[in-house]
């Protein structure tokens, strides 16, 4: 079996006989999706997918920000009633 990154899993013809089973018996968990001992794909939460797309677009995002913020030819002093007005 090739190398899992979750400690529950079930077999591709258990979880197409029975998908809300395997959700349910995962306990909220992640679980992995085996086809002849070789990860298909892996289930997570909808909370939990949420926070992962969240994680890559901060790590997609964050060498935009930091050039940014390094790039000192934009920046124009302003009052906080032009930036209320």
């Amino acid at each position: 079996m090739n190398n899992m990154l979750t400690e529950k899993w079930t077999s591709i013809s258990q979880f197409k006989t029975s998908p809300t089973q395997a959700i349910e018996d995962s306990e909220g968990r992640p679980f992995a999706i085996l086809n002849r001992d070789k990860v298909l794909g892996y289930m997570v939460s909808p909370e939990r997918m949420s926070e992962l797309l969240e994680a890559e677009e901060n790590n997609y995002l964050r060498p935009l920000i930091e050039e940014r913020s390094n790039d000192k030819s934009q920046i124009r002093e302003t009052s906080l009633e032009d930036l209320f007005a």
